[in-house]
């Protein structure tokens, strides 16, 4: 069981509910009568036609689909809407608070007897009543009930607009920040794609360390070029390179001199220099 009431799914016409025609269309009129769709089509054959239940003047287009399932609380909705338009009085055209308040009673009373058919047409007389007396309140209420609608609308529309125009930003900021990362990145491959260029083949000439200290230190010690490296360079990837300097034409020394001399070259340069 779903809960549905059976009276509110059966055509108060034909007497077909959904239990024996599942896919039974209801429809409900104005007057609020609950008729078929294949009643409707029968009775409305020729256009206008008067209710088949209580003869009220009908056209097709007077008879509609329910929003809600409950036909009950299809029907509140409904005569709430007709009735808040007649009764569309706000807080400030009433000079106390108690005075609303009577007026807000009064319109769910009216409310009550028509969806509950309570005294139909007094109730309906005392509408036509308030709408002739307070017809130039109700329009202009009316009028000002539209204007905020509308700018309401327009309210959202902006809201949803300026949530577009961020969302576009923010998509716009990260698709350059990803150019900028992959623009880097090339250049970064290209510059490792790049092949170095060809180390010199002449000789370097650096100043001799000893060139102002030692009497008999030559000014300049000419380098070979780095392809005359020594074997443990070739051999060892990871050896610093060792380079064969020519050995110093200075007047003879001691030996004791020339080999701290030597020693001392050695330590300073980290190279091979050849004993005189």
């Amino acid at each position: 069981m779903d809960g549905t009431n059976s009276e509110e799914v059966t055509c108060q016409v034909c007497k077909f509910s959904r239990y024996l025609k599942p896919n039974l269309k209801i429809l409900v009129s104005k007057c609020n009568h609950r008729i078929c769709e294949e009643c409707i089509g029968r009775v409305f054959k020729l256009g206008k036609a008067p209710c088949p239940i209580c003869g009220t003047d009908l056209r097709k287009q007077d008879v509609i689909a329910p929003v809600f399932e409950n036909l009950m609380v299809d029907k509140e909705v409904r005569e709430r809407r007709r009735a808040l338009r007649v009764f569309n009085k706000r807080r400030e055209d009433f000079a106390t608070l108690r005075e609303y308040n009577d007026f807000l009673e009064m319109v769910e009373d009216v409310v009550f007897n028509l969806v509950h058919d309570v005294d139909v047409e007094a109730t309906m007389e005392r509408m036509r009543k308030f709408q002739r007396e307070n017809h130039d309140q109700i329009a202009i209420n009316t009028a000002k009930l539209n204007r905020e609608v509308e700018a309401q609308k327009a309210f959202v529309e902006q809201e949803q607009q300026q949530r577009l125009a961020a969302r576009a930003e923010q998509l716009r900021r990260r698709r350059d920040e990803e150019q900028a990362e992959q623009s880097r990145a090339e250049a970064i491959l290209n510059e490792m794609a790049t092949p170095a260029p060809p180390m010199p083949h002449f000789p370097i000439t650096v100043s001799h360390p000893y060139a102002h200290s030692h009497p008999y230190a030559p000014a300049h010690v000419a380098i070979p070029s780095p392809w005359a490296m020594s074997h443990h360079a070739h051999h060892n990837a990871y050896a610093p390179p060792v380079y064969s300097v020519p050995p110093m034409h200075a007047a003879p020394a001691p030996t004791g001199a020339a080999d701290a001399l030597a020693r001392d070259l050695r330590a300073m340069l980290r190279i091979d220099v050849p004993m005189p």
